[in-house]
């Protein structure tokens, strides 16, 4: 198990601004943000304008590239990394990637932001239907739209 003196659950605006924020502070702590999803710290905004094709790679909304900023500022970032539950009393989170494992932490920032809400519309299951919550998901719909070439 490994240890690190502060965790961040959540890779987005909020959790990698605290990362910066904690390393600005302290040269030294040993820091690793998990998020389960596979990019961190993304232009938002841009996701329509990515799907509308005016831009053409989605890359270009990243705000950070994990690597460099890891490299730059000895932050650990682990993408694909699900935070599965926290232990309170022995300041330990269990993690999900390719399988299970543990790391404790002296501090630990919860910031997994919010989810889309799915309302309970009959049909909402069917192929077609997105919700646009992260990178990730802009990602698939202009996949679908280019693979089905919709009319509507």
């Amino acid at each position: 198990m490994s240890h690190y003196h502060l965790i961040i659950i959540g890779g987005d605006a909020a959790g990698m601004s605290a990362a910066s924020q904690a390393r600005r502070i302290d040269e030294d702590m040993s820091i690793a943000v998990f998020d389960k999803g596979e990019y961190v710290s993304f232009a938002a905004c841009g996701m329509p304008y990515f799907i509308a094709d005016e831009i053409q790679d989605h890359e270009k909304l990243l705000a950070i590239d994990a690597e460099e900023f890891s490299r730059e500022k000895r932050i650990q970032i682990f993408r694909r990394h699900e935070a599965t539950s926290v232990d309170f009393s022995r300041k330990e989170i269990t993690v999900r990637s390719s399988g299970f494992e543990h790391h404790g932490y002296d501090r630990l920032i919860i910031a997994t932001g919010a989810r889309a809400f799915i309302p309970p519309i009959p049909g909402i299951s069917h192929e077609g239907i997105f919700f646009l919550r992260n990178l990730s998901d802009a990602v698939s719909i202009k996949d679908y739209i280019s693979g089905n070439r919709p009319k509507r």
